[in-house]
This record gives C-alpha cells, sequence and structure tokens, in this order.
C-alpha cells in the first residue's frame, strides 16, 4: 500500500505530467476593444491524479474473500455474528452502537449486515488499523451505518451498499460526540480518500474528508439527501434518519470534491461542498457526471456545488433538478416545477457541453450559477464566472407554467458565451428572468431567451460597468492568452478591456424573445439600432450615468422602452447623466401586436434629456379587430432641460367588421412631459404632440352599433418648481377622440345606430416662466357615427370635448387657436341625429394666484382662433390681446378676463363672428351734453344727452343706445353718473368723468316765542307766535310717546 508521502508526491507528479502530456486546445471568442481572445489550455484529467494514484492502489488487491475482522465495541450495545466465511452480521439492540475495527473491507461475495432496531439506529464503525478500507461486496443495514477510516475507503465496480443512511468519512468523530448525537467529524491523521465507483442506496449518503469522489452511482431515496463533503472539519445534521444539513467548517490542504459518475435524490437534496485551505490544486469540485435531484410532489429538489470564498468550482456534466411530469389532477407541491441549482465558489465555470437544468412541466426553477440576483441574498458570490459556448442552462415551464429564474453572477468578470432559457409554458405562462452580470461581462454569441408563446415575455438583465451595444464586435486585432481551464476567469482589465467596457451584440438582444434589461454602472451607448421583432418584447436601460444612441433607432413591436439615467439602481448615480438620442424610438404595433408600447425617459438628476421622434401609436386597420391602445409616454427630469421630437401615441382605427358587432377604436396613450425641481432657467422644448383616439368600425349587421371612437389621451407637461418655461414653437396638441362607426343600412325596419364619438383628452401646461405655442390646440370631442336610413336608428353622440389649462406662474404666454367643442352628433338618417358632446372649458392664466387675490405675470397672447363652443374660457393677468390684425375668438360659450367665475361685470357672451379679447372689458368714456345740476329738492333733469369722448378701438366708433344714469341719493353734493340703460351692441363697458351736482335750497327762519304744548292725542298746534317772521313752519320731531321735544325747521 501507499503511505502518505509516496501519495503526495505521486499526486504532485502525475498532475504535472498528466497536463503536460495532455492534447492542446483552444477556442476564440470577441471582445471589446477592437479584439479577439484565444484560450489555448491542456485538457484536465476527469478526476486529480492524487485520486487516480489511490485507486491504482486499491485495484492492486482482489480481495475476493476478505471482511472485517478485530472488532471491540467502544459504546452502545451490538453482537457480531460470522454464520460462514462471506458473511457477517452485526445485531444492534441500542440507538447507538460504537465499533472499533482492526480492518473493514468486504470481498468481492461477501456480505455485511446491520440488524437494528429502527431506521433511526446507528453504528459507527471506526478503522483503528493500518490499511484501508475497500468493498467489493454488499453492504445492508436497517439503519444508519457509519464507516470511518482515515486511511481511506473504496466502493469498487459491482459493490453494493444497502442501507438506511450512510457515512463514508476519513475524518474521525469522539466516541462521546458520536453517543450523544453531536456529528462532528474533524481531520485526526487523515490521509486517504473517499472514494465511490460501485451503487449506493440510501435513505442519505455522506461520503466525507479532505477528498471525496464518487465514480460509481449513489441512489438517496425520496426526499434524501447526497452529500459529497472536503475539509478538515465537517458537521452533519441528522433529525432520526433524515440528514438535514452538511457544513464544512474547516478547510483541508488540496480539498477536492468530485463527482463523474451519477448521483440521484429525487425530491431531495445533493450537496458538493469543499474548502481548500490552499491553491495546490486547480479546482476544489470537480462536476463532470450526472447529478439529479428531480421534483416530486410537495418537493423540489435541490443541488448545492460550494467551493467557498476561495475554491474554484467546474462543471462539465449534467445537473438536473426539473420535474418533466405532469402535475396530478388535484396535487400541489413540487411536482411539475423545477427545482434549484447552486453552483457557487470564488471562481465557476460551466465547461464543455455542461448542463444545468430545472425546467418544470408546470413552471421553471431556480438557477444561481456564481450568486443571486445583483449580489444579493445569502449565497457567496463569485469573483468570476464562466459559461462556456457548448454550455446550457434552462429553466422552462415545459407545458404551463412561468419560466424560472437564471442567475449568471460574479464581482468582477462573467462570460456567459452558452444558452441560456427560461421560457414561459407553452399552453400559458410568462416568460421567466435570466441575469448576466459582472463589472466586467462578455456574453459574445449567447442564445438567450424567456420568451413565452402564451403569456408575457420574460426579462434578461446585463448589468456590467459599461455597455456599448453594437452590431458586431470590431475585429481589428487579437488578444491571445495561453489558459488553462480556470484561467478564463480572467478580469476585464488583465484582458486588456479598458474601463471594464462590455460589447453586447446586438443580435442577442433583437433575437432573445425577452425582455432585456441593460443596467450599467456608468453609461450605456447603443452604436447601432436596435430593432426587436418579437411583440410585445420591450427594453429597459438603467445607467449610472448616460444613455446614449445618437441617430440610431430603437424599435420594438408593441413593447415598452424605458430609459433611467442617473439610475439608483445602477449602483453608481452620478447626478448628472442624461438621455441622448436623435435617432427615433418606435414602439408603435405591427405584426403579432395590438397596443403601443409604452415609452418612459427618466433622468433623476441634473442631466437633459433630448431625444428625436417619439411613436407609441396602436395598430390600426386590422380586420375584426378594435384598434390598438397608444402606449403612454414619460418623459422626466428633476433638474434637466427637455426636448423632444414630435410624439404620437394615437390609438389605432378599429379594422373592417363583417359579421357581427363592430369594433371600438383604440384609446390614445397620454403624455407626460414633468420637471420636477429646476435650479436655474430651462426649457421644455418639445415637437407637435398626437394623441387622438381611433375611429369605430362600420356596423353592417340588423341590431348592430358602430364601434365607439378611442378616447384621447390626456397631455400634461408641467415644470413649476424651479425656472422653468415651456416652446414648443408651431407645434401642435391634439387630443381629440376618435370617430364613431357609422350604421349601414342593413335593409331593415331599425336596430343600426351610429357610434359614440370618443371623448378628448385633456390639455395641461403648467410652468413658471413663459410658454410658447402657437400650434393649435384642439381636445375636441369625436363625432358620432352617421345613423342608417331606417326608420328605428339614430346617429351616435358625439364625444366629450376636454378642458385646456395653460398657465404661467411668473411670465407670458402666447397661444395658438384652441379648440374644446364636443363632437357633432351623427347624421339623422333615421329616426334622428345624434346627440352633440358637451363643450370644456379653456383657462390661460399669465400669474400665479396669492392669498390677496391679485397676481402678477406676462400677457397673454392669442394668435388664433379660440373656440369654446357652449364652455367657458378664462383669462388671468396681463394683457390679454392677438398678435393678429382680425383676431377672433368663436363659439357661443362666455370668456373672463382676470375675473373669478362668480363675478359678472367682465363677462361678455359671444354669438357668433369675431370679437376682439382684452384683458377686461374695453371701457367708453363717456361725457353727458346736457344739463347736471339741479336744486336740492326739485326733480333731476329730464334731458339726458352724451357723446362718447374716448375708448374705441380697432376702429369702432357707434353702436352705444340707452341713457346714462347717476347713484342714486338726495343730498346735497355731486353724484357719481352710472351705466344706467346704456349698451354697447359690440360689448364695451363705460366710464363716467362727470357729476350730477345738488345745489342747497335757500332757506330763512324764525324762532317760535313761547314752549309750544298740547295734550295728547290733540292736534298739532299750527301757527305759533313768532318773534320775527319766517318762510317755512316749524315742526317739531316725530315721535309718539308723551315727553319734551325740540322744535325743527320743517322742509
Amino acid at each position: 500500500m501507499m503511505n502518505a508521502k509516496s501519495s503526495a508526491s505521486t499526486k504532485t507528479s502525475a498532475t504535472a505530467k498528466a497536463q503536460r502530456k495532455a492534447p492542446v486546445k483552444k477556442f476564440t471568442v470577441k471582445i471589446s476593444g477592437g479584439k479577439t481572445l484565444t484560450y489555448i489550455f491542456r485538457a484536465r484529467p476527469a478526476i486529480s491524479a492524487i485520486l487516480a494514484a489511490l485507486i491504482s492502489s486499491f485495484m492492486g488487491y482482489t480481495y475476493a474473500q476478505e471482511m472485517p475482522t478485530g472488532e471491540q465495541l467502544v459504546g452502545g450495545a451490538a453482537t457480531v455474528s460470522r454464520p460462514s466465511a462471506n458473511y457477517m452480521q452485526i445485531d444492534q439492540s441500542s440507538a447507538r452502537a460504537a465499533i472499533n475495527w482492526e480492518s473493514f473491507s468486504i470481498g468481492s461475495g461477501g456480505h455485511v449486515h446491520f440488524q437494528q432496531p429502527g431506521a433511526d439506529a446507528v453504528a459507527l464503525n471506526r478503522v483503528v488499523g493500518s490499511g484501508q478500507s475497500h468493498i467489493y461486496g454488499h453492504l445492508s443495514s436497517t439503519g444508519q451505518v457509519f464507516l470511518i477510516n482515515p486511511h481511506g475507503t473504496l466502493f469498487a465496480p459491482g459493490s453494493q451498499v444497502d442501507v438506511g443512511g450512510l457515512v463514508a468519512s476519513t475524518l474521525d468523530i469522539s466516541d462521546a460526540d458520536f453517543m450523544a448525537g453531536n456529528y462532528a467529524f474533524a481531520n485526526g491523521g487523515a490521509t486517504g480518500t473517499v472514494i465511490n465507483q460501485g451503487t449506493i442506496n440510501a435513505g442519505y449518503a455522506a461520503l466525507l474528508g479532505p477528498q471525496v469522489s464518487n465514480e460509481g452511482v449513489i441512489v438517496a431515496r425520496a426526499g434524501g439527501t447526497v452529500a459529497l463533503a472536503a475539509g478538515d472539519r465537517v458537521n452533519l445534521d441528522l433529525v432520526g434518519d433524515n440528514l438535514i444539513s452538511v457544513s464544512v467548517s474547516a478547510a483541508a490542504l488540496n480539498a477536492n470534491a468530485a463527482n463523474s459518475g451519477t448521483i440521484q435524490a429525487d425530491g431531495g437534496h445533493v450537496l458538493l461542498t469543499a474548502r481548500s485551505a490552499n491553491a495546490l490544486l486547480d479546482t476544489v469540485i470537480n462536476m463532470d457526471g450526472v447529478i439529479k435531484a428531480n421534483s416530486l410532489v410537495n418537493r423540489n429538489g435541490t443541488i448545492i456545488l460550494d467551493g467557498g470564498d476561495a475554491g474554484v468550482v467546474s462543471v462539465t456534466g449534467t445537473l438536473n433538478a426539473s420535474s418533466n411530469s405532469p402535475l396530478p389532477p388535484g396535487e400541489g407541491g413540487g411536482e411539475g416545477i423545477g427545482g434549484t441549482v447552486k453552483v457557487l465558489g470564488d471562481k465557476v465555470g460551466l465547461f464543455g457541453n455542461a448542463n444545468v437544468n430545472v425546467s418544470g412541466d408546470a413552471g421553471g426553477g431556480t438557477a444561481l450559477i456564481g450568486g443571486n440576483f445583483q449580489g444579493k441574498g445569502p449565497e457567496a458570490n463569485a469573483s468570476m464566472t464562466y459559461v462556456g459556448s457548448g454550455a446550457s442552462i434552462n429553466a422552462d415551464a415545459i407545458t404551463s407554467g412561468n419560466g424560472g429564474k437564471v442567475i449568471v453572477w460574479s464581482n468582477d468578470a462573467t462570460r456567459a458565451y452558452g444558452s441560456i432559457s427560461a421560457n414561459g409554458g407553452a399552453q400559458g405562462g410568462n416568460g421567466g428572468f435570466i441575469e448576466t452580470s459582472a463589472h466586467f461581462l462578455d456574453v459574445a454569441g449567447s442564445r438567450v431567451s424567456a420568451g413565452a408563446a402564451s403569456g408575457q415575455a420574460g426579462t434578461w438583465l446585463l448589468d456590467p460597468t459599461n455597455i456599448n451595444v453594437v452590431a458586431v464586435d470590431p475585429a481589428d486585432g487579437s488578444y491571445t492568452v495561453l489558459l488553462t481551464d480556470v484561467d478564463a476567469f480572467g478580469d476585464g482589465d488583465k484582458l486588456g478591456v479598458p474601463d471594464f467596457l462590455t460589447s453586447i451584440d446586438v443580435a442577442s438582444i433583437n433575437a432573445s424573445g425577452t425582455n432585456v434589461t441593460l443596467q450599467a454602472l456608468n453609461n450605456i451607448s447603443f452604436n447601432t439600432s436596435v430593432n426587436i421583432a418579437t411583440a410585445g418584447v420591450g427594453l429597459t436601460a438603467q445607467a449610472g450615468n448616460n444613455i446614449l444612441w445618437g441617430a440610431n433607432t430603437i424599435t420594438t413591436n408593441g413593447g415598452a422602452v424605458s430609459f433611467t439615467a442617473n439610475d439608483a439602481a445602477s449602483g453608481g448615480a452620478s447626478g448628472a447623466g442624461g438621455i441622448s438620442g436623435t435617432g427615433a424610438i418606435s414602439t408603435f404595433a405591427t405584426a403579432g401586436a395590438t397596443n403601443g408600447g409604452a415609452v418612459t425617459l427618466a433622468a433623476s438628476g441634473t442631466g437633459a434629456i433630448a431625444v428625436g421622434a417619439i411613436d407609441s401609436h396602436g395598430i390600426s386597420g386590422v380586420a375584426l379587430t378594435a384598434g390598438g391602445n397608444g402606449g403612454l409616454v414619460s418623459i422626466s427630469t428633476v433638474d434637466g432641460a427637455i426636448t423632444t421630437g414630435t410624439i404620437n401615441t394615437s390609438g389605432g382605427s378599429a379594422g373592417a367588421a363583417t359579421a357581427g358587432a363592430a369594433f371600438a377604436g383604440g384609446n390614445a396613450g397620454g403624455v407626460t412631459v414633468q420637471v420636477t425641481a429646476a435650479s436655474a432657467a430651462r426649457v421644455l422644448g418639445l415637437g407637435a404632440i398626437t394623441a387622438t383616439g381611433g375611429a369605430g368600425s362600420t356596423a353592417t349587421v340588423l341590431d348592430g352599433v358602430g364601434g365607439a371612437g378611442g378616447t384621447g389621451g390626456a397631455v400634461s407637461v408641467t415644470g413649476t418648481a424651479g425656472a422653468f418655461g415651456a416652446s414648443l414653437a408651431t407645434a401642435a396638441i391634439n387630443t381629440t377622440g376618435g370617430a364613431g362607426g357609422a350604421a349601414l343600412d342593413a335593409g331593415a325596419a331599425g336596430g343600426i345606430t351610429g357610434g359614440v364619438g370618443g371623448a378628448a383628452g385633456t390639455i395641461t401646461l403648467a410652468v413658471n416662466q413663459s410658454i410658447v405655442l402657437s400650434g393649435a390646440m384642439t381636445a375636441a370631442g369625436g363625432a358620432g357615427g352617421a345613423g342608417a336610413a331606417t326608420a328605428l336608428d339614430f346617429g351616435g353622440n358625439g364625444g366629450a370635448g376636454a378642458a385646456v389649462s395653460v398657465t404661467s406662474n411668473t411670465a407670458s404666454v402666447s397661444l395658438g387657436a384652441i379648440t374644446t367643442t364636443g363632437g357633432a352628433g351623427g347624421a339623422n338618417n333615421g329616426a334622428g341625429a345624434g346627440i352633440a358632446g358637451a363643450d370644456a372649458n379653456i383657462t390661460a392664466n399669465a400669474g400665479a394666484s396669492t392669498a390677496s387675490g391679485t397676481s402678477t405675470g406676462g400677457d397673454i397672447t392669442a394668435i388664433g382662433t379660440i373656440s369654446v363652443g357652449t364652455g367657458l374660457a378664462r383669462f388671468f393677468t396681463g394683457s390679454v390681446a392677438s398678435s393678429a390684425t382680425s383676431p377672433v375668438a368663436s363659439g357661443s360659450g362666455r370668456f373672463r378676463y382676470n375675473s373669478d367665475e362668480t363675478a359678472t361685470n367682465y363677462t361678455l357672451a359671444l354669438g357668433t363672428g369675431s370679437y376682439v379679447i382684452y384683458r377686461e372689458q374695453p371701457l367708453l368714456a363717456v361725457n353727458a351734453t346736457s344739463t347736471l345740476t339741479k336744486v336740492y329738492g326739485d326733480d333731476d333733469p329730464a334731458t339726458r344727452t352724451f357723446n362718447i369722448a374716448s375708448g374705441y378701438v380697432n376702429g369702432d366708433s357707434a353702436g352705444v343706445t340707452g341713457t346714462f344714469a347717476r347713484v342714486a341719493g338726495e343730498g346735497v353734493g355731486n353724484h357719481a353718473l352710472a351705466t344706467g340703460t346704456l349698451v354697447s351692441d359690440v360689448g364695451y363697458g363705460f366710464t363716467f368723468s362727470q357729476n350730477l351736482s345738488i345745489t342747497q335750497a335757500p332757506v330763512t327762519g324764525v324762532l317760535a316765542t313761547p314752549a309750544q304744548t298740547k295734550v295728547y292725542g290733540a292736534d298739532e298746534h299750527r301757527a305759533p307766535s313768532p318773534r320775527r317772521a319766517r318762510t317755512t313752519a316749524l315742526r317739531r320731531w316725530a315721535w309718539a310717546t308723551p315727553r319734551r321735544w325740540a322744535s325743527r325747521q320743517r322742509r
């Protein structure tokens, strides 16, 4: 046999020789910065040389008749019997029994059986001799068996183990700990390894030691556990006959856990874990074989490969925790849902044709390669992760259910070149979630899919430091390095990639069929156009700094587009990141999609947003189909300017209806443009905004109704926190509702009515600085569809107009034509016309109201016609005028100027025709030309003639009828003139500078000589004796109560 020193020296020599003699292999991938990367390496043997040396020492013996010898009971109660040379039975009568053996091997024809009192009974078998244990025959038990041999244990090919539980270890455990149920194993001088090349069937199986390997078959019962744990200290947690957990608490020199055979634990757990105390070995976990932990009813399988903080984990085989069996009717739990696979360590890699499968018939499971989502969660994060081009990871829902979760993560560098899928079920379910991430990320040639044939597409997240989306990686140079397998874990900086710049082939994004999320610590640049054809699949970009695409275009087929600069979610918000691109963003629906995708552009810092045209209209004209809805558009900054091209969020028109009910037009998506906290002068420079509803289809069958028109989308442009103004130049805003579908005459007596028109969307402009919008603002209701020409049919009702509100808190407002009229009722082709939609109000405000009721601001200028129908137009602050020679205001509604709605003194009712609009009613200066005096007590002058001294504007010269009046009162003094019955036929008000003067009448008086008396109830004295002549009689103050009263002059 081989001693420890010869084993070590043989291992080192064999490793070096095997590496040098192995054939050279290479593969080339493209990387960023104009480079190609060629990996050149020598294939490493499937297991390490130290294991090969140990195997060769085992194979030097046949052990045909060997059986365990030299037993000594050191704990519990048990007896050993040998009925024959090839059969041994250990009868255990206590829950735990500990036996020391001089040797414990079973020859090829031998059988050792442990008869135990129950499934939770445990027998510890410790080899204290100097030889290895080699099991060629059969080991069985009714309970659990621990076999400890520090020199190593081999379960040879052809051997059979059938036990309730098995621990095979080169680590020792004290008798006291064992008898107390404290299963703490420690290295007491282990020189060997534990290798299985046979077949082990057990409730659970654990191979423990510095080096452990499975090259045969290990099968755990349903829900059981298989563990290969490499280290110097290992703790087991057993509850009854269930192995709950295995942990390595101390690293070992040259630690290695390897599987090149088959391990199966359906509905249970498989763990390969190793902790290495040095870097002598290339890898601490080699997984070249097959591990299966398929899910069962109420039990999901779990596979974990854990190399620790410094370990390298290599997988070239299969890790299968799938569940491909349909879920039985009425059953719940794990069956049908894929399980969980975790491949963790400092450096982890899937090489060759490695496969990780957590797919499930009713839903995908979870695969974590190198860490959890964005490095969060309890799992240790790899520094580097590799997925080769031939490797695959599957987390699909096969028949129904949602796709699963796949994470390929590392802190420093991730290269994911293989195939990754998390698709939704064929018969229903959404796509899952896939993340490939690191500071440096390379996904060249990867095939990624989280699609859904009958549901919503899933998401692929890529989140390195910087991202360039390119058509192909530049190939103006190459970069070749000599690598072993594990050297593929080089970081981006060492590969000559500046600033961890990750180039992503746009073909991977376009073809993935998956919602793609690009998340960069710094910047995201689109150096080529994106065109995602899969219906409903969108694109999200989140950058800590800028998002740029130049003249390139961003196109989806109804999928949402969301770009966020200075995004905290990226982990590196700079505070100044912006969004810029002159190329169009198009999310309108084409083949296979109906609704336009939403567009969201947000900069959460001081960065500006400057973009080209945005088009998210719904699909139109598809036969037997309603019009598609337009997608919402939201553009916002905290403290940055916003500039856009045209924006179109209109609903699509309904397709033709050949039978059955007609179809409605699509609703328009709303448009929101907002700045929340401008610290300096900013401008909203917007192109035309169209958010009109789609037209309904025509009704063609008896008892049908024309399709309803879609509603217009609400448009809101706000920037009230800070010095922010809006400039839309000649751009127009149109939120008109869609027209109702007409009703064709089907030759019947009735029952075919025009569709109702769609309601308009509101328009709101509210900023602190000036507003300039010379284009028209139209928020009119859609017209009702015409009724069929039959006796009982009606035209459809018109849609309601929507309110328009324009506010500049501190500056001027310049507006174009504004229309908020309701849609016309459908034509009267049969029983009657439809009812016109309600008109809406217009509000223009060039000053912010204060608590005192005053306001300050600039002027309001109307460039075109302002039409309110029967609604109300309100204008506040500054002069309200027109830049045109013949300004017009149309409609029969009322216009209010610098007044609240309860006031009437500045109100003008409009009929038809053209009118001049002023801040307040224009006033005519009225001069009276007749006498404006009278004596106290006389009547007012009967003649009241006047002329207009001044006040006419725009060429007016007449049109005033009626007479003026004066303010009531008869006291001596001046009394102001008043409007009286004066009326201006064009709406002028009147002002007066003159007064009616009342003069005092002449008065002389005498004193009554004696005091005058009377009896209560008697007549007054009418002629008292005066001391001197008087012209008027005296009278007393009127009162009926007996008392003394003063006299006064009679008037």
